[in-house]
């Protein structure tokens, strides 16, 4: 399940405060005043997965805290840098890395694409791909 950027953008009403734990110092919120340093530069001391979602989007809403809580689990190990497609400030990064759908999710390790996957995907799946990164 995933959500169309094209076909969903006009969904305005739909909008929801979407939340996550910034209580952690794993998890940030990114965009393009500060991506080159808190995803490019960090991604090459420990691997970055870059949540690209939008605060309408419902499968985003899902699949956020268990993408933050696998980072948490990981102590330092791997940063969460979420970053916002529906804010005209990160169109240029979106679509630097080819995100016409949501949730999009993204490793990168020394600042290049490492694994990606688009929609939700079964937990068994998400932990691969975590441990995928890790064991890089």
């Amino acid at each position: 399940m995933f959500c169309t950027l094209r076909s969903l953008r006009t969904s305005r009403s739909l909008v929801v405060k979407r939340g996550f734990s910034a209580a952690s110092p794993h998890v940030y919120e990114v965009g393009a005043s500060d991506f080159d340093v808190k995803v490019i530069k960090e991604s090459a001391r420990v691997p970055v997965i870059l949540d690209a979602y939008a605060n309408w989007c419902g499968p985003c809403k899902r699949l956020g805290p268990k993408l933050e809580k696998a980072v948490q689990e990981c102590n330092g190990s791997m940063k969460l840098a979420k970053l916002n497609v529906d804010d005209p400030e990160n169109a240029e990064i979106a679509s630097r890395y080819g995100v016409s759908s949501i949730p999009h999710i993204l490793a990168l390790r020394h600042g290049k694409v490492v694994d990606q996957f688009v929609g939700l995907i079964p937990d068994d799946r998400l932990s691969k791909f975590f441990q995928d990164v890790i064991e890089g």
